[in-house]
């Protein structure tokens, strides 16, 4: 998700999902953004066993 969209934001975290990464400098078109990853765990998951399956999202 775009940080710039805040309405986006608020919707997702409404939902139940968190921020766990952030990555600045997303090319998207001629504009350069900062984007976030949110997740929602599944039933008896933690954010920690979600990031330990997936590296790209460590950072």
């Amino acid at each position: 998700m775009v940080t710039d969209n805040l309405r986006a934001k608020r919707f997702w975290e409404s939902q139940g999902f968190a921020k766990v990464c952030e990555r600045r400098g997303v090319a998207m078109g001629l504009k350069k953004n900062t984007i976030i990853t949110m997740i929602k765990t599944l039933s008896g998951t933690t954010i920690p066993q979600y990031l330990e399956l997936v590296e790209r999202d460590r950072t």
